[in-house]
């Protein structure tokens, strides 16, 4: 007998913001993924052989660039301990559509001899290894070619003023342009003038029946002032990612509602008002707080759930990283930077130390070509009537100013070096001496000296690295 993984991805544009907060049990009540589900365990029945037996349905709802996927890892579990025999996919690209998910899925089949059956010319066959390599690179060149082919039509478009994406109150999309509406535009101007006159966000929001969030994103865009904003947000393994980078402004082709003037004065009052928020406090709960970032780039915050403390992911509207337990991760934080320092090459402090042999040995050069050039200079006295001997002696001079000229570069650069690492060692020395008395006694004042000394980056859920700054 032949047990059967049947695995369905299913893409996270294929739901709504609403639906991708509901738990899992919620979504696959969801009609269009039971549907789904249900299509792929029909055609599974009108394709079996008789000796197969259906181990578990996999689904996921993710990205086909993502590794983060609960179902997937599962079944890729199952297939290395030879409790799954064969795996019945649409095509290789619903698992995965990037090759380094995807081949290792290809190895581990051909290592454990399990049979891959995907549906082609409308039924479902295995394939051989060229054939599953080629779909793989076939389906990640045509990813990328077409997603490279819309990005530049929609910045062309962008470029030209055309408006991308959906207009914000005030305005309606007639003909793929943006048409002012009067009585929301009328609404949009009473909520500027209404900032401009020092009003709180929350009591335009109240005003107005609408959301404090909703008001402000109003009053930051920069369609009312007709520019057109593209480049906003990245894609980061499948997620939708806010950024700061590569951020393309163009003037767009539709009425302005809000004058320039009056757009960036009430940018500067939002402004200000958020920076008065910023509050800096001295949680001692949180020892990392403030150094330890997601591998998506956001930082991470410390929080307290069920009497627990744990560090979360700040963009985890987004982000699908995994909690950190606290005390967990800043003891591992902790052994590593001492591991960090207790390793420490000590080459700088070694008499015998290749750079220093190579420092004393320039130096004892340079007394002796000054010497040397000393030698030379009572020569010249003493020739100074034979011509041929004087060339000979500036010819020698210039050699030996041209060897000191260059011995005191290098001088320069080896002391230069071990001032640089002597100032780094002293300074790691430092941090492991206040680390050993703070650690137990003061965390405030140890949080606060790791804030000025490392950062702590996730390269994945598990995984991270401490740079020292």
């Amino acid at each position: 007998m032949k047990y059967v993984a049947i695995y369905a991805r299913i893409s996270r544009d294929d739901l709504s913001d609403e639906e991708m907060k509901l738990s899992r049990e919620k979504v696959l009540s969801l009609s269009k993924i039971k549907d789904r589900i249900k299509t792929l365990t029909t055609e599974f029945e009108e394709n079996r052989e008789p000796d197969w037996i259906l181990e578990n349905v996999y689904w996921d709802i993710e990205s086909g660039y993502s590794s983060e996927r609960e179902d997937l890892i599962k079944m890729f579990n199952k297939v290395e301990r030879g409790l799954i025999n064969v795996v019945f996919i649409k095509e290789i690209g619903r698992v995965a559509r990037d090759p380094l998910i995807s081949i290792p899925l290809i190895n581990l089949a051909e290592a454990q001899k399990i049979e891959l059956y995907s549906l082609r010319l409308g039924k479902y066959e295995t394939k051989t290894r060229q054939m599953w390599m080629f779909d793989v690179f076939y389906n990640d060149a045509e990813y990328h070619m077409t997603k490279d082919r819309y990005k530049i039509e929609t910045l062309s478009k962008a470029k030209q003023g055309f408006k991308l994406t959906g207009v914000p109150l005030g305005y309606k999309m007639i003909d793929k342009i943006p048409i002012v509406q009067e009585k929301e535009a009328d609404i949009v101007k009473e909520m500027f003038q209404l900032a401009l006159k020092g009003e709180s966000l929350n009591n335009i929001a109240k005003k107005h029946n609408m959301g404090y969030t909703t008001v402000k994103q109003i009053l930051m865009n920069k369609t009312y002032i007709g520019i057109n904003v593209y480049g906003k947000y990245i894609y980061f393994q499948g997620k939708r990612i806010k950024t700061n980078d590569d951020i393309i402004e163009v003037p767009g082709n539709w009425e302005s509602i809000i004058d320039h003037d009056t757009f960036y004065s009430v940018q500067e009052i939002i402004e200000k008002r958020s920076f008065k928020k910023i509050r800096i406090t001295d949680n001692e709960k949180y020892l990392l707080g403030g150094v330890v970032f997601c591998y998506c780039g956001w930082k991470l915050y410390g929080t307290t759930l069920r009497n627990n403390q744990y560090y979360v992911c700040s963009n985890k509207k987004i982000c699908r990283c995994k909690m950190k337990r606290a005390d967990v991760l800043e003891k591992e934080v902790i052994k590593k930077i001492e591991d960090e320092i207790s390793n420490l090459d000590h080459d700088v402090y070694d008499p015998n130390s290749k750079i220093r042999i190579r420092l004393n040995q320039l130096l004892n050069d340079n007394i002796k070509l000054e010497n040397d050039k000393n030698d030379l200079a009572h020569k010249f006295i003493k020739v100074k009537n034979n011509d041929f001997m004087i060339d000979k002696i500036l010819e020698e001079q210039s050699k030996i100013d041209n060897s000191i000229l260059s011995n005191t570069e290098e001088i320069k650069r080896l002391q230069y070096i071990l001032s640089s690492e002597q100032a780094t060692e002293n300074k790691k020395d430092i941090l492991k001496k206040v680390i050993d008395f703070y650690y137990e006694k003061d965390r405030i004042k140890l949080k606060k000296l790791l804030q000025l000394a490392i950062e702590v980056r996730f390269e994945n859920n598990y995984r991270f690295e401490i740079y020292f700054l």
